[in-house]
């Protein structure tokens, strides 16, 4: 124990008395290792499952060719709904940007995520209220008639200051006032990877303006009634028992009956259903993420050949040392032990400067004014440790 403390005591000695060395060498190291660390980070978020309710259970219905609009119309949904014997539950929803307004002087109106939902959207996912309710079937029945809005707690925290009293205040989205009726708990961020500001109930759709559907014409806008209309996105919970097999053959039967109906283009492509927990793709996003992992390696690469090379060179200046310490009987294990320890140091120094704070991350997307957040969950640090060091 006394050689390990004398063995770190010189080490500092012989850190500090080159600062120059030593602070190059631990910001390089530091950056290699950070750039890989953040981009872990952003991979932890993205692979794990689903904050929802027994997520292992929740499937997305989709076309078996992936393409970048793969929706369902809202007969679709209904058909679904009405026959299926699999799923306890299926609900609808549909990202939207919205402008919000207030008529508080003042406030500045702001390109906020919007989600249209059906009315069992919160309760099939396990969501929870800080304040107020979720909507209730009666709220979600008539197309246009209830003008009601649920505040995520993100966004309740930013843009009203965490007010207790926004219970039946109205906001107005595209100048159109609707009433807030509920806030969700911080645990709850839904099924997209960027969490919405707000929800909408599913019948206010067709009063709203859109800017995913602009470029279809008005009179093709069809919300509830087109066959052809394709605009909803539907995920499922599976009974218990019942298997994704079962679930695949029984909505390849309801989607063969549509089709006998209303035969369409879009009939002729298969339907199957995904777990949420899979990561789905194409070609570019794999690509993508290929080459963000490939250079990130790369800097890894560079930081540790630049570390390497300034060792060389360090050693090479302390061959006299080296050479004395071995005339006065120091063996080869000392010395080598003696460098290990300085080594220790310096990844000391390293860790001490990337790990700053142990609290939750938040990945923000800014977009003018707004910002959309992505996650606001804590990070699995030790899972994103394990696999920075593995990699």
């Amino acid at each position: 124990m006394y050689t390990l403390i004398q063995d770190l005591r010189y080490s500092t000695r012989m850190l500090w008395k080159k600062p120059g060395f030593t602070i190059i060498a631990v910001v390089t190291l530091a950056l290699g290792i950070g750039v890989n660390t953040a981009l872990f980070t952003g991979f932890n978020i993205f692979l794990r499952p689903k904050p929802v309710k027994d997520p292992d259970t929740v499937v997305k219905l989709q076309y078996e060719a992936l393409r970048k609009e793969d929706a369902f119309s809202f007969p679709d949904y209904s058909y679904f709904r009405d026959h299926t014997q699999v799923f306890s539950d299926l609900i609808a929803q549909q990202d939207e940007k919205l402008l919000l307004g207030e008529k508080t002087p003042g406030a500045e109106p702001e390109e906020i995520r919007g989600n249209f939902v059906s009315d069992n959207y919160f309760s099939m996912l396990g969501g929870a209220t800080l304040l107020g309710h979720f909507f209730t079937p009666e709220e979600n029945r008539v197309p246009g008639r209830d003008a009601v809005v649920v505040l995520s707690h993100h966004f309740w925290q930013r843009r009203f200051a965490g007010d207790s009293g926004i219970l039946g205040r109205s906001v107005q989205l595209n100048g159109k006032p609707f009433t807030v009726i509920g806030v969700t708990s911080p645990a709850f961020v839904g099924l997209q990877f960027e969490m919405p500001d707000i929800w909408v109930p599913l019948m206010m759709r067709a009063t709203m303006p859109t800017v995913y559907f602009e470029e279809t014409a008005a009179e093709q806008r069809d919300w509830f009634g087109g066959q052809q209309f394709q605009w909803l996105n539907l995920y499922a919970r599976l009974k218990p028992g019942k298997t994704f097999g079962e679930a695949r053959a029984e909505v390849a039967l309801m989607h063969s009956q549509l089709a006998l109906a209303n035969p369409a283009p879009e009939r002729k492509r298969n339907v199957t259903v995904t777990s949420i927990s899979e990561i789905q793709g194409d070609n570019e996003v794999w690509g993508l993420m290929a080459m963000v992992l490939g250079a990130s390696l790369l800097v890894l690469l560079i930081a540790c050949s630049n570390i390497a090379n300034m060792l060389l060179a360090r050693s090479a200046a302390r061959q006299k040392e080296i050479g004395v310490r071995l005339c006065l009987g120091a063996s080869r294990w000392r010395l080598i032990r003696q460098l290990l320890t300085e080594s220790f140091c310096w990844l000391r120094w390293v860790a001490r400067r990337e790990c700053c704070s142990p609290g939750g991350v938040s990945i923000c997307c800014w977009r003018g004014r707004s910002r959309a957040t992505v996650a606001v969950m804590p990070p699995d640090w030790r899972s994103i440790f394990r696999r920075t060091c593995v990699f």
